[in-house]
């Protein structure tokens, strides 16, 4: 059994935030961001304009002009509130530059991409006016505020408003991040590193560290050996498994996109002839790690000895509409067991 740990990347030892309410700090200036000229730390930019429309998946980058201590940030030093005072929620984070290395000058906040119909989990709400604060000294005096990794504070804050979008639109909601149809990482394949831990896997008897990971070669155990996937008996948690499906981008959250009739389990009943398994899918995760992540569970037995593959139609799309132009059956195939022997070979 290949017994990965559930390790992230570089750019995802973050402060992991889920916004709430927080209480308010001073802070000077509106409308557009201001950056301090005489401050230890100063702000260098801010990607969202003052009274601009800002698409609710959208990420807020600040940069400085040295690098940051990143566990100053959190809710005093650094807020994205509403009108009312209620804080957005999502992810503080330092992103990657082209080289895939960590931009340490820069803290992003990512919003939370929704997973419900009617987007109301968003971190950003449809329609609604935001105020970001970053706060400095001089704003917020004997608080805290942010830090570089040598102890400078930053001297002078800034405050910029925004709105996001007024639509049921999704492609005037939603920024669109990575162009075309959603496509399936899987490891040695497209570009995805052999070893990724961001790669399509099974996750064998409700076990979440125990996985077993599609790659160019098929499903192969740590070893490189085919694997064969247990029968998926109700009554024995040992033989039953789930599919961790990463996609490239975030995916439309809506119940026609997330359903059973779009990403099933089948199984070859004669050769050529392929039955859909009764199949449970859902949207784990949206707007993080390399796109999304849906969690694929059969609900049926497999078959003894049977060619299985998991199965994404015609028309899934992305978070803004972009569909898939054909069926695509080849990311995930793999073979059940012949003989019973309680899930693990």
């Amino acid at each position: 059994m290949n017994q990965t740990r559930n390790t992230l990347p570089k750019q995802w030892w973050i402060l992991v935030l889920t916004m709430g309410l927080t209480a308010g700090c001073s802070s000077s200036g509106s409308g557009s961001a201001s950056a301090g000229s005489g401050g230890d730390l100063t702000i260098a930019s801010i990607s969202v304009v003052g009274g601009s429309t800002w698409k609710i998946n959208r990420p807020i980058d600040i940069a400085f002009d040295k690098e940051i201590d990143f566990s100053t940030v959190n809710f005093n030093t650094l807020q994205v509130v509403d009108q009312t005072g209620v804080s957005a929620s999502g992810v503080f984070l330092q992103p990657l530059d082209g080289q895939g290395e960590v931009l340490t000058n820069t803290v992003r906040f990512q919003p939370t991409c929704p997973t419900k119909d009617d987007f109301s989990d968003a971190g950003f709400r449809v329609d609604t006016g935001y105020r970001l604060v970053v706060a400095g000294v001089n704003d917020n005096p004997g608080g805290v505020t942010l830090l570089s990794t040598s102890g400078d504070s930053l001297t002078l804050g800034a405050v910029v408003e925004f709105t996001t979008p007024n639509s049921t639109l999704p492609g005037t909601l939603f920024m669109d991040s990575v162009p075309g149809p959603p496509s399936v990482r899987v490891r040695g394949v497209g570009g995805v590193p052999a070893m990724s831990p961001d790669a399509t896997y099974l996750e064998v008897g409700g076990e979440a560290n125990n996985r077993i990971y599609f790659g160019a070669n098929g499903l192969t155990d740590e070893l490189g050996d085919p694997f064969e996937v247990p029968l998926n008996m109700y009554s024995d948690r040992d033989s039953q498994f789930a599919a961790m499906l990463y996609l490239n981008q975030p995916v439309l959250a809506n119940s026609a996109n997330i359903n059973s009739n779009q990403i099933s389990f089948e199984f070859e009943s004669v050769p050529g002839v392929w039955t859909q398994i009764p199949t449970e899918v859902v949207l784990a995760q949206n707007c993080v790690l390399s796109g999304s992540i849906l969690r694929v569970t059969p609900l049926g037995l497999i078959p003894q000895g049977s060619n299985v593959r998991i199965a994404m139609r015609q028309g899934f799309v992305d978070l803004t509409g972009d569909p898939t132009p054909q069926d695509n059956t080849s990311f995930a195939v793999m073979v059940s067991e012949t003989v019973l022997h309680g899930g693990f070979p």
